[in-house]
Formats: C-alpha cells, structure tokens, sequence
C-alpha cells in the first residue's frame, strides 16, 4: 500500500522536492515507485515537473506500457515558474504481480516521460509477499537479486549481483545515510544500525527503528519506503567508525551483515549486500542495497536499506 517515489523531470530538472514521503531527485529521469496490499487503501503519490508550458486544462496526459490501467492520475496543479504537481494513484488491475507503464506528460518537444512501477500483494505476509527481485525492478535498482523467487540461496557466498563484503568504510566526511526502501516481515519495532566489530564481539549501536503497524499505517510492515519511528525519511550517522557492518533485530533474532555471526539464526547468511548505480533515475556513488533476511526461507526483503557514503570491504 505504501508508495516509494523517486521522480524528476527528463531534460529539465533543476532542484530537488520532498513531499509527503515522495521524493524528487536531480537525475536524468522521472521514476514512481507504488505498493499496495490487497484489502487495503492505496497511498497516492505525488510528482514534480518542471517548466510545464500547458495550463492542466489543455495539458496532454497518456499512459504507456503493459501496467498502463493500473495507474491514473488524480490529481493536477500548476503552480509558478511552469512547476506541475500531478498526484498518482496506483490502481492494480490484479491482486499480485509486479506492474509496468510510463505517464507522458504534455507532447512534442516539450513532452516528459515519468516511469511507473508498482508490486501488488493479495494480502499481508507469508506466500503473499513479493520477491525482492520485484522490488528491485519496482526501485529502478537495475539489479540481479539472484533470482525471481521468493527464496533465494542462504549458503551461497554471494548471489546475483550481490558482492562477499560483510562490511563497510565511510567515504568523504565521514557522514553516512541510511534509507530503509522496503519492509516484508511480520509487524512490530525493527531497531538497526551499526555492527561495529570488537574482536570477536560486535558492538550494537542503533540509529533508527522501523516504525511498528498502527490503525493509519496497518500496511507499515508489508511497504515499499516503510515508515521510521521518528516519522524522518532516512538517518545520517556523522563520524560513523573505521570500519562496521549493519544490523536489523528482527522477529527472531538479530540479523547482521557478517556471514554466520547472528545469533541463533538457522542459516549463514542473514543478509546480501548489492553495489547500486542508480535508483529511480537517479545516478548513484558509493551506495549499497543492504537486504535482511530475519528467518531462515532467504527472501533477503525483510528489511531493504538504500546505505549511501561508504565502500564495501570483506
């Protein structure tokens, strides 16, 4: 239900805009991320274009591609200096599946083209949920998570693009952002942050939790973008140490980044790191795709985190 937005203008973007959890990024393509699960109300998102020249009366709107009824817009406001602000809505013709279209915007030279992508789920958790290879497409990741399904290999060293680092060093100032981009796992507080090795121990320092279910958020566990508890879009940690791993304390143990160092967990490999180029249009640089695994099937989606600001190293 929950819907992940990464947008921009083609040709003419020139600055970024956050808006109710969607977010618009400086690149050189527009992407909307959306998720729903059956049963439940769709979250509309909305996307900014700039140097729109048609009043939204005369403005041409097409949808394109396979997915192209099951997105609408429902929503339309011109604003100063030609910024249009169009409210989409994802509208599923099926109860599952993973979804495929693109909004052209206006016509001619100065028509834009938004990508749509959205992941359907019959209902909460379980069989229900999505591979994490739909929601890598869904993100505009460009990424093989090793396979389609939604189990994948808990022994293999590595997996798809996904590398054999267990852990991370800050590049630049130090400064290092974390996005959670996905949540499939049962409900409930989902604290993480840094495992700092000590030896052959690992010091634990939260730095943010994802937020637990709620009647206005019932979907917060079962989400692409999953909401924080602090309600914030990411955490930046300043001066993060020398050298840590991530971790997620899940449903039943807590998961880290090191092969077989969690706790109680019944498989090696508790999460899979992927270096990530770009995300929903938008080039990256020194950023990973941190996928949690927080039982024992492999689905590697029980917690999705977009880390900026660092290299990955064994």
């Amino acid at each position: 239900m929950q819907l992940v937005l990464y947008v921009v203008a083609m040709k003419v973007l020139t600055s970024a805009l956050l808006l109710l959890g969607c977010l618009s990024l400086s690149a050189q393509e527009a992407w909307v991320s959306l998720s729903k699960v059956g049963g439940f109300s769709a979250w509309k998102g909305k996307v900014a274009l700039f140097k729109v020249q048609e009043e939204v009366s005369q403005l041409p709107l097409e949808f394109r591609g396979p997915g192209a009824n099951s997105f609408a817009v429902s929503n339309a406001v011109k604003e100063e200096n030609g910024l249009l602000l169009l409210e989409i809505e994802f509208k599923p013709t099926t109860e599952r599946g993973y979804f495929s279209a693109e909004l052209v915007v206006g016509s001619g030279d100065g028509a834009q083209v938004v990508q749509l992508r959205g992941v359907a789920t019959a209902a909460l958790e379980g069989k229900n949920e999505p591979p994490l290879q739909e929601l890598l497409d869904a993100l505009g990741a460009n990424l093989d998570a090793g396979g389609k399904d939604l189990s994948l290999d808990s022994k293999a060293t590595k997996i798809g693009d996904s590398v054999k680092a267990s852990q991370f060093e800050p590049v630049g100032d130090g400064a290092v952002r974390l996005t959670p981009l996905a949540r499939y796992s049962p409900p409930g507080d989902a604290p993480f942050g840094l495992a700092i090795p000590n030896g052959k121990e690992f010091t634990l320092q939260a730095v943010g939790s994802l937020a637990a279910t709620t009647p206005a958020r019932p979907d917060a566990h079962q989400t692409l973008r999953p909401p924080l508890a602090t309600g914030a879009p990411n955490v930046t940690v300043v001066d993060a140490p020398k050298r840590f791993g991530l971790f997620l304390e899940a449903h039943k143990y807590t998961s880290l980044t090191f092969p077989g160092k969690s706790v109680g967990a019944p498989i090696k490999h508790t999460a899979r790191i992927y270096p990530v180029e770009a995300l929903g249009g938008k080039a990256l640089q020194n950023a990973y795709i941190v996928g949690f695994e927080e039982a024992s099937n492999g689905d590697y989606q029980d917690a999705v985190f977009l880390i900026e600001g660092v290299k990955a190293v064994k």
